[in-house]
């Protein structure tokens, strides 16, 4: 309310591909929200590949408010090593709702045409201890299991192909 009072600009910056609330009445709140308080939304994402409407159905109601920004990477910084060169990289950002993707990569791993391939599990901090110490003891010389790094979009531009959980939960 004091910035509005105060005429400044509000801005809410979102991720392209959102998880379905537990409860759909939060879809219609978000909208109410972005109506009322929210000048401009900035989408992290490209609609050509995932249109913001799939995973937001009032879309068209505020598709005056929204723009696109692609997907935002800093890739100036480079840590430097050969990490992640040629390998399969499975990550799932910080990790909270990870472990059905996580175990279903490291299970379907070795039926695969790049089983002879290094894999490196980017574990999140979100996820414990207990479950990260249990998937750690999947590793071997082809399978490594760490937490997730700084270095991340480093990693990406060298891997040969990576396994993603995408989205946020609201």
């Amino acid at each position: 309310e004091e910035a509005r009072r105060d005429g400044c600009k509000v801005v809410a910056s979102v991720r392209d591909i959102l998880v379905a609330p537990a409860k759909p009445e939060r879809l219609d709140e978000m909208l109410a929200r972005i109506k009322t308080w929210y000048d401009l939304t900035l989408v992290h994402g490209d609609p050509q590949l995932v249109p913001f409407e799939r995973t937001f159905p009032h879309m068209n109601q505020i598709s005056n408010k929204v723009r696109y920004t692609g997907y935002v990477v800093d890739s100036r910084k480079d840590f430097g090593g050969d990490d992640g060169a040629e390998e399969i990289l499975v990550s799932a950002g910080g990790g909270g709702v990870a472990e059905p993707l996580l175990r279903a990569a490291m299970a379907a791993r070795p039926l695969t045409q790049a089983a002879n391939e290094r894999w490196r599990f980017l574990v999140g901090y979100n996820l414990s201890d207990t479950i990260f110490n249990d998937l750690k003891n999947h590793s071997c010389s082809r399978v490594v299991v760490q937490r997730a790094r700084n270095d991340f979009p480093s990693l990406l531009s060298r891997c040969s192909l990576s396994v993603s959980q995408g989205g946020t939960s609201f």
